[in-house]
């Protein structure tokens, strides 16, 4: 039997690479290359090593963030994976991605291969993937939005 009212027992985090539900969530590890990858972005990964998405490359999930983070004192909190980290990232389920553009609920999403963020599928740019997910929320640009995947 379903929770009736789900806020009442846990109240998920509305942050970049957090899971946005408890739904049947699966996720994969694979090292960090040799580039930074901050969480919540789409990856591809090649060799068991993940990389921020590129044109010509195999969407493989998105990154999940760590429940810690070492302190950072000057500037903006910015939760990243260095070369060598273990990354894990989310092959099924539904997780908070930052979108580049307006985006509507059950809309399909696209990942921007400029950024690793997420576009709608109708998007006039010409830097984006085939459908990799439906958004499961409304946002605006530079926003969070829930995505929806679910891969083999």
């Amino acid at each position: 039997m379903p929770i009736p009212i789900g806020q009442e027992y846990m109240n998920a985090p509305a942050a970049l690479g957090k899971i946005a539900n408890y739904q049947s969530v699966e996720a994969n590890t694979t090292a960090c290359g040799a580039e930074e990858i901050t969480f919540g972005k789409a990856v591809y990964a090649e060799d068991d090593v993940s990389q921020v998405m590129t044109t010509g490359k195999d969407f493989f999930g998105v990154v999940l963030a760590r429940n810690y983070v070492k302190e950072i004192t000057v500037g903006d909190k910015v939760g990243v994976y260095v070369k060598g980290d273990a990354v894990p990232v989310i092959r099924k389920g539904t997780i908070w991605v930052q979108v580049d553009e307006d985006v509507l609920s059950n809309q399909k999403a696209v990942v921007n291969t400029a950024t690793g963020n997420f576009l709608p599928a109708n998007t006039a740019l010409e830097t984006k993937t085939e459908v990799v997910g439906t958004f499961m929320s409304t946002a605006m640009a530079d926003g969070l939005a829930m995505l929806q995947i679910s891969l083999p």
